[in-house]
């Protein structure tokens, strides 16, 4: 079984389809018969121009990764509440206004990104989803962070929240009623007070991952109080040298991208926990031998830099 790239060679060849790949290719509807894929586990349709997906969709029982981004969706399709066992939709940049109240019979669902569409407001039913680990709600300008709240605050899982570009400069009072909110990212909303969201965050300590983005010239000091934190993204290292960055001795994930770094803070040389480091878009000389002996350290990412060698 493969990833085939062309739809009319997939339906010459259903069950040698693993993965489907159509971005970009104009369509606007599907056939009828694209239900024989039986083993396609994997489809992606970003960059078309559908409308709906055909009833026959359904029948894709093996089907758990799903985009359909930038295409011109109106409603989530109907046919995927009959698919209990996708986990992953993204279904971005599209024109939807609502999701629907049915939305936790995709009850596999881990990951739904829906940034960049028109939603006012969430489904009561979004916090019965009993695998939901990912929500991204980010560019829904006309967004209710109240009624996100609300909704949220009855989440039985564990999740993470990614709330980008929504222009808001305070979170309701209200937000510290996500007890299950273990991962925030507020990156792109320039004019968020800092010192109120962190007084939030004080009250939850169970949200360990924070992404502050790169748009805050001036970061309160105050954030050392959240010295707990297992994750951090920030690209406001170096115009914030009043912060002790050393207390946060946690991290588990740190995102130093766009920093503009010549090189390696000597506290990030001190991080035991760090499994993950990314250092993208700046200008260091070489890499530390020290950091490389990190026994814990997986992933390490450092495009565009003029690292030597």
């Amino acid at each position: 079984m493969k990833t085939y790239h062309n739809l009319q060679q997939a339906l010459e060849n259903p069950e040698d389809v693993i993965a489907l790949s159509l971005p970009k290719k104009s369509i606007r509807s599907l056939p009828d018969n694209i239900g024989t894929l039986k083993n396609v586990e994997k489809i992606n349709l970003a960059y078309n121009n559908l409308k709906d997906l055909p009833a026959s969709f359904a029948q894709l029982h093996k089907l758990k990764h799903l985009k359909l981004g930038s295409n011109n969706l109106h409603q989530v399709p109907a046919v995927l509440m009959q698919m209990p066992q996708l986990e992953f939709l993204n279904i971005r940049r599209n024109r939807l206004k609502a999701l629907p109240e049915t939305i936790h019979h995709i009850t596999q669902l881990k990951t739904l990104i829906v940034y960049a569409n028109q939603l006012n407001t969430l489904p009561e039913s979004m916090a019965k989803l009993p695998c939901l680990h990912t929500i991204d709600l980010s560019e829904n300008f006309d967004l209710s962070l109240f009624n996100v709240c609300k909704v949220m605050a009855k989440a039985t899982q564990r999740f993470g929240l990614h709330i980008r570009r929504l222009h808001f400069h305070q979170l309701p009072d209200s937000f510290v009623k996500l007890q299950k909110l273990e991962r925030l990212d507020v990156s792109d909303n320039g004019d968020i007070d800092l010192d109120h969201l962190i007084d939030l965050l004080l009250q939850m300590p169970q949200c360990t991952y924070l992404n502050l983005g790169n748009r805050h010239a001036r970061i309160p000091k105050k954030l050392e109080k959240l010295s707990y934190l297992e994750g951090l993204t920030t690209a406001q290292v170096e115009e914030n040298q009043h912060i002790d960055w050393s207390v946060f001795t946690q991290l588990k994930q740190l995102d130093l991208s766009y920093n503009r770094l010549r090189e390696i803070p000597a506290w990030v040389l001190q991080l035991r926990h760090l499994e993950e480091l990314k250092l993208r878009n700046n200008v260091l000389g070489k890499l530390p031998e020290k950091l490389l002996q990190f026994s814990k350290l997986r992933h390490l990412r450092f495009a565009q830099m003029g690292i030597r060698k």
